[in-house]
């Protein structure tokens, strides 16, 4: 399953040239400003700068004693796709549970196209999460990771983009209404 993926992250630009982009009815990234130098709220849209609760994950709300469903961890990614031009979420193929494989695509620019990445030159960070049952870890950490990028907390390097698929194992990890395990020692 990871090969697959790994398949798709890497074809993903052949099979998508001379396709629109995704985020066409997002507002596109400002080209020209210096975000470096910016204040941290300068390019915050106004839900993610109010710092709203519904931004907190699972594991965050729990305080570390819950984890994020399926249906959780794809709906936060939806979210913030829909609140900020930064990044895109995008269906990948169906598991053989018939679930959704996704994967969600973060740029400091807005472009959330692998094929310009590629073109460019940039260093693309993939983050596999959810591989096998039990380890919700990487799922939680990159969905506070990302909201933390998308909310300009901190930044990625410019020629530096990132891409996650947030729950590879989705058969065997979680159903939709079923939370991962958490293990505790």
């Amino acid at each position: 399953m990871r090969k697959y993926l790994y398949t798709l992250l890497l074809l993903y630009p052949f099979f998508m040239q001379g396709q629109p982009p995704a985020n066409q009815d997002k507002p596109a990234a400002p080209a020209n400003q210096d975000k470096q130098a910016a204040p941290a709220n300068k390019d915050k849209p106004a839900a993610l700068a109010a710092g709203k609760p519904a931004l907190l994950t699972p594991f965050e709300r729990s305080k570390g004693k819950q984890t994020a469903t399926y249906a959780e961890c794809i709906a936060f990614y939806q979210q913030l796709d829909k609140l900020s031009p930064f990044l895109s979420i995008r269906e990948m193929g169906m598991s053989d549970a018939g679930y959704p494989y996704h994967v969600v695509l973060y740029s400091n620019d807005g472009v959330a196209d692998p094929a310009e990445w590629h073109r460019k030159q940039k260093a693309v960070i993939l983050i596999n999460n959810g591989i096998h049952p039990g380890e919700p870890d990487g799922v939680d950490a990159s969905m506070m990771l990302l909201r933390d990028l998308v909310t300009r907390k901190f930044r990625l390097p410019d020629n530096t983009e990132a891409s996650t698929a947030p729950l590879s194992a989705t058969p065997g990890s979680s159903g939709p209404e079923l939370p991962m395990q958490v293990i505790q020692p």
